[in-house]
């Protein structure tokens, strides 16, 4: 009977994992997440568009997302850069996701939690609020959720049997992850920092020879990423440098608007409060920047539960709200009554204390005080999504009928927040034909959309349906269509470099049968990758060969 558990809940896993993916990739557009033209810095940079990137991130991940849009380059057009750009993003940010989730269920293995409460676990993760965020948008969060279980299990190797291999695979994952964005080398640190002080202190006479080899692999990867971006990591240059440049108050963290979280439990209610805007973006979007996103299909045709005025408009809001009060009071008593877990369960307040720090001006000044966004709970979603994983696999470990119970009324209240269901005369299928052409999962949205068009081809352009490339209101009230005409003109480009426009779906597909290319608005030069980088990330990839079992600890 075990064995039939453990296979149903790999099923349930699997299943989770790969519809997450392909849900999130047709109803949201990682083109749109914000501030992405700020980042698209680095995919010039890395095409050889612009001779610097202006920011201080590390290179690593943007080189990644680079490297997918260019083994999609035959697939770019200036009319469907967005979904391309959509497609590369997601699909680099599920590989991401995917290695992190391998190196949680080691963590939980290690940590005694069964087989099967794992797989249940990291089924809920994949539609976790939080977690669908950090896939969807184009931010280096989800690099840190990546590599920090697997910098957690061979650090516990390390200080179990002092290896020097476990050693060189916490150290070298360690060095991409600090190295990534100011924010995170902060939260990580501090939590790496309360996790092992008690070890390091019991074995001081390895102080020195970690501090000589970790010095020694960041001071590489740092000449490299400074190298790239003459800028270093903590020089934070805010895309609107007037509005961010205040400090936060103290009221800012105390004050509370009791009735809004009735009376309105949405954006710019909650701004002055930094325990508002913590409660409603946890489970929820505060900002409208991910599910309630004018560009997302997520926010449109969601169907109504009642017809009571306030859960009518905001029913979505009180549920995450909930969902938010709950975690955190299981959070704060978790870390009272487990020493053991503690460490994860006050994870996300560490990036909490972080994000706080930055808001009083520590580095430098980063706080627009009409909005209060510097507390944006995906900073730390890396963090929040662990404590999110142990709090619920240490709640039902090894009980089958309550995991199962659980996974089913989570699951249906996180895609509930999201936007579903729909309305049965939703227009959003008519858009999603289109927009399912150039997914990474094609194929199985062709079954479940209905689509009957190629998938991933370059012809497939000729007749693509331009307003699903960026949807709005008017566009999803109505079955518009809009195609390659005298008023969107197609951009092609022969053997001899020249430019064709082409003003015709018939046009279109007769260039590409005489071997005519798109052209590519990108470029189809990938810079060299950076070599440091690369290299210390395939070492992080290739840590997992050579861990072969898992003591419990």
């Amino acid at each position: 009977m075990q064995n039939i558990n453990l296979k149903i809940a790999k099923v349930i896993f699997y299943f989770s994992l790969v519809f997450s993916f392909f849900l999130t990739e047709l109803f949201y557009s990682s083109n749109f997440s914000p501030d992405f033209q700020t980042y698209y810095s680095f995919i010039d940079f890395n095409f050889q568009n612009v001779e610097t990137t202006n920011h201080g991130h590390g290179h690593l991940y943007y080189y990644i997302i680079s490297f997918v849009i260019y083994l999609k380059s035959n697939l770019i057009s200036e009319l469907n850069i967005g979904s391309i750009l959509n497609s590369s993003i997601q699909l680099s940010n599920f590989l991401l996701f995917s290695f992190g989730l391998k190196g949680v269920f080691l963590l939980l293995k290690r940590h005694n939690i069964s087989e099967f409460t794992s797989y249940i676990s990291m089924s809920v993760i994949s539609f976790f609020p939080a977690a669908i965020i950090m896939r969807v948008w184009m931010k280096p969060e989800i690099l840190a959720f990546a590599l920090l279980p697997w910098i957690i299990v061979y650090s516990d190797n390390y200080f179990r049997d002092r290896k020097p291999k476990d050693l060189i695979f916490t150290i070298v994952p360690l060095c991409l992850v600090l190295q990534t964005k100011g924010s995170i080398f902060g939260m990580v640190s501090l939590f790496l920092f309360f996790k092992y002080i008690k070890k390091i202190l019991e074995n001081k006479e390895i102080i020195y020879t970690v501090s000589i080899i970790f010095i020694f692999f960041f001071g590489i990867l740092y000449f490299e990423n400074y190298n790239l971006n003459n800028i270093h990591l903590f020089d934070h240059r805010a895309s609107d440098p007037e509005n961010y440049n205040f400090k936060a108050s103290f009221s800012f963290l105390t004050h509370i608007n009791r009735l809004d979280f009735y009376y309105f439990p949405i954006f710019e209610y909650h701004n002055n409060s930094f325990i508002g805007i913590t409660l409603l973006d946890t489970f929820g979007d505060y900002f409208n920047l991910s599910f309630n996103s004018d560009k997302a299909f997520f926010n449109y045709d969601a169907q109504q539960i009642t017809t009571n005025k306030f859960i009518k408009l905001y029913s979505r809001e009180y549920v995450g709200l909930a969902l938010s009060i709950i975690l955190y009071i299981l959070l704060g008593l978790g870390a009272i009554k487990s020493k053991r877990f503690r460490i994860f369960y006050i994870a996300p307040f560490i990036g909490m204390f972080i994000l706080i720090l930055n808001a009083f001006g520590v580095p430098s000044n980063n706080f627009d005080p009409s909005k209060g966004d510097t507390l944006k709970v995906h900073y730390y979603s890396f963090l929040i999504t662990i404590s999110f994983i142990f709090i619920f696999a240490r709640t039902v470990n090894n009980k089958r009928l309550v995991s199962f119970i659980s996974l089913t009324l989570l699951t249906s209240s996180f895609v509930f927040v999201m936007g579903f269901p729909k309305i049965e005369s939703s227009n959003i299928n008519f858009y999603l034909n289109d927009k399912n052409t150039f997914s990474n999962l094609c194929p199985l949205g062709k079954v479940i959309v209905g689509s009957d068009k190629n998938c991933n081809q370059p012809v497939s352009i000729c007749d693509h349906n331009l307003y699903a490339e960026s949807i709005s209101l008017e566009t999803i009230s109505e079955k518009k269509v809009r195609t390659i005409s005298e008023k969107h003109i197609l951009k092609m480009e022969d053997r001899n470099n020249n430019i064709i426009s082409v003003d015709s779906p018939n046009d279109c597909v007769k260039n590409l049968e005489d071997g005519i290319l798109l052209y590519n608005p990108i470029g189809r030069n990938l810079k060299i990758p950076p070599l440091v980088n690369i290299l210390y990330f395939f070492i992080s990839l290739f840590s997992g060969i050579f861990l072969k079992r898992i003591k419990s600890i």
